[in-house]
């Protein structure tokens, strides 16, 4: 009798056990469960917050295009005004100050012609017109006096001369100085044919 208790207290101990077991399973599960719903939560958090940043740069891009036509409508204003102020002087101009105007007008443009032509003379055939401010690269100039130009008017240079205009600045002054080396050994070259 007292073996049939024994082994029946061995049972309920190994029964209660396994529900110890059991429960503890459940816990853990239950567990799982809330960190999976912890996660849920914060990538709904996450995605929440990079639809809100969506939307606020959105709303400055949309400001900063606000800005450039204001900019735009801004300068096209300035422009009509700048231009109604000019021919509104242009008709309150005496006649005689219209006239001088235009004589000058016409002088700056006679003057402009002769010195092209005088240019022209100088360098022969080959030479192109160049605006004033590039009337200064000419042939045996040195590569530190090409280099003191600005980009844009190497580009320019180039352009009217029928070189390459793409290039950093360094090439474009390379560009330049070869050309200008290869012209004045063509002039030299036809000064001595004549001779």
């Amino acid at each position: 009798r007292e073996r049939e208790t024994e082994r029946e207290r061995d049972r309920e101990t190994a029964t209660q056990k396994e529900r110890e077991k059991e429960k503890e399973k459940e816990k853990e599960k239950e567990r799982q469960r809330e960190r999976e719903k912890e996660k849920e939560r914060e990538r709904e958090e996450k995605e929440k917050e990079k639809e809100k940043e969506k939307a606020r740069a959105l709303r400055e891009k949309e400001k900063e295009r606000e800005k450039e036509k204001e900019k735009e409508r801004s300068k096209t204003k300035t422009k009509a005004t700048a231009t109604s102020k000019r021919q509104k002087r242009e008709k309150e101009q005496h006649p005689h100050e219209r006239q001088e105007q235009q004589q000058h007008q016409q002088k700056e443009e006679e003057k402009e012609e002769a010195e092209e032509e005088e240019h022209e003379e100088e360098g022969g055939k080959a030479q192109v017109y160049l605006p004033p401010a590039l009337r200064g690269i000419v042939p045996g100039i040195d590569k530190s006096k090409i280099n003191r130009y600005k980009v844009v008017d190497l580009r320019e240079y180039c352009r009217l001369q029928g070189l390459a205009t793409s290039g950093k600045k360094d090439q474009l002054v390379t560009r330049v100085h070869v050309f200008l080396q290869e012209h004045s050994n063509s002039s030299d070259q036809s000064e001595e044919s004549e001779e």
